[in-house]
């Protein structure tokens, strides 16, 4: 999940830097048609919920497999949330 995090979130970066230069991804290039204040918010979504997706995919490796899901995202707030 990590990785589709880093894609979105990357996607969504070049969208807004490359709409700075007045360049538009083909991939998202029908977002432009409903207007800039929408086009603003579906980047700025791309890579908002890339970061999510990114922490919701904890930490990757073997020492880091046992406590996978205290560090997961929401669920590592969650708890420290509850006990204080």
């Amino acid at each position: 999940m990590q990785k589709i995090g880093t894609y979105i979130a990357i996607l969504g970066l070049l969208a807004i830097v490359m709409n700075l230069f007045n360049y538009v991804p083909r991939l998202l290039a029908g977002i432009y048609q409903w207007g800039n204040g929408v086009a603003w918010s579906i980047q700025t979504g791309l890579v908002v919920s890339g970061i999510i997706l990114y922490m919701l995919g904890g930490p990757s490796g073997e020492k880091a497999r046992g406590a996978r899901w205290y560090f997961s995202g929401l669920s590592f707030f969650l708890y420290n949330f509850n006990h204080y």
